[in-house]
């Protein structure tokens, strides 16, 4: 596995670093706390010309072209986006200042569900195999709570006040991760504190307070009652939910991971890796989780450090031909990393200023969607990996992977 990390301080030029493989790590490679109604809302989106569809295929979810060329124009997106990530292959959820919203891909409406603060990050739960979506989405928000909500039906209106609110943090809550069944959710924020909840009972059931552990992301270890955690401390933490004699959580297994922190982690299927993307300077790292001790820091596996600004969005995409990370710094640098470090392919997520020149945009967050989701936008190769990312303009671009000749392709 691979991944890549770039470090650059905003006065001087950065500096660039060799990408450096640990032999031992490639051997053993195999504030308010009222609870408030919410309703969720339609809200109508600026109507635009255009209309993208595959041929010989009926209008199922079109994507819409603007003047600009944004594939997908959306005056709803009226304030910075923290957070994007996917429900299904046709729906998508925006974190964003005092609302998260729901969006299909391509479409004019969208489910709002408003918040007293900002929406730092929402996570999908509860999967339902017959529908393969997910039913129930968990939102940690700056006031400290942590808020359930049940998505409704396109036929149902949403019933107000009818989300689930967990409280406990006395801070901005900042990730969650959730196991694989939705009976626990794992959350942490700026508080210092990590909490667990039953939800079956919606009740806190565990606890674990570090000094200076703000919580940056935090992700479930797939097949394991273990999740992972980033903090501002520039540390990675395991935490075993297994003991259920305590209301503490057990001295986590930890390693240092360098002098700056991860902004965001993710996980492979098999559990065994994990990507972080550093900030303030760009790094992004792959880390073997079965090396990690409660007492002893390791080495990442392998290090990319080749680039300026801090790096939003890192994910692993895993298919039966190709495996591959994906990272995206704020300078809309996107590039692709097989497993032994290599940059496969590179992307820079470019506009037009006033002079009509070619500038980088300022990235907030980027996501990837299922390849099935690629029937939605006709113009990229087939089985091309769509990621779209999201600036601090709002504006969206869309962009495929193609893992065949390993370009990137932008949807103009």
């Amino acid at each position: 596995m691979g991944i890549c990390i770039s470090k650059t301080c905003c006065i001087c030029k950065p500096k660039r670093a060799k990408v450096s493989i640990d032999p031992e790590s490639k051997e053993k490679v195999s504030e308010t706390k009222n609870v408030i109604a919410h309703s969720a809302k339609e809200v109508s989106v600026k109507q635009v010309e255009g209309v993208f569809m595959n041929e010989n295929e009926e209008e199922k979810s079109p994507v819409k072209e603007t003047q600009e060329g944004s594939f997908w124009d959306l005056s709803g997106l009226n304030s910075f986006v923290n957070h994007i990530t996917v429900l299904n292959e046709s729906k998508m959820c925006f974190s964003m200042n005092k609302v998260l919203k729901i969006y299909t891909i391509g479409g004019d409406t969208c489910l709002e569900f408003p918040h007293p603060k900002q929406v730092n990050y929402a996570l999908p739960i509860s999967f339902d195999e017959t529908t393969k979506s997910y039913q129930k989405v968990a939102t940690c928000c700056r006031d400290g709570i942590v808020r359930i909500f049940t998505i409704p039906d396109t036929d149902s209106p949403f019933e107000t006040g009818s989300e689930i609110t967990l409280e406990g943090h006395t801070l901005s809550v900042t990730s969650c991760a959730a196991d694989k069944a939705s009976k626990m959710l794992a959350t942490g924020g700026r508080d210092y504190q990590t909490l667990l909840w039953d939800l079956n009972t919606n009740k806190q059931i565990r606890s674990s307070e570090i000094e200076r552990n703000m919580v940056t992301s935090m992700k479930w270890i797939p097949g394991t009652d273990t999740f992972l955690q980033a903090s501002e401390d520039l540390h990675l933490r395991i935490f075993d939910t297994r003991d259920n004699s305590s209301e503490t959580f057990d001295q986590p297994l930890k390693t240092n991971i360098g002098d700056s922190f991860a902004q965001t982690l993710d996980i492979t299927q098999d559990g065994y890796y994990c990507v972080t993307g550093h900030s303030p300077n760009y790094a992004v790292k792959l880390w073997d989780l079965r090396m990690m001790e409660a007492s002893a820091d390791i080495l990442p596996v392998f290090t990319d450090e080749d680039s300026e600004f801090g790096v939003v969005a890192t994910h692993f995409w895993e298919n039966s031909n190709n495996n591959f990370i994906i990272s995206c710094s704020k300078d809309g640098l996107v590039k692709a990393h097989n497993f032994e470090g290599a940059i496969q392919s590179s992307h820079n997520i470019e506009e037009n200023d006033c002079d009509g020149q070619k500038i980088p945009q300022n990235i907030a967050c980027m996501v990837l969607l299922p390849v099935t989701s690629q029937e939605y936008f006709s113009k990229l190769p087939k089985s091309s990996l769509p990621i779209i990312t999201c600036s601090s303009a709002q504006k969206l671009q869309l962009f495929g992977l193609c893992p065949k000749d390993l370009k990137f392709t932008v949807y103009s």
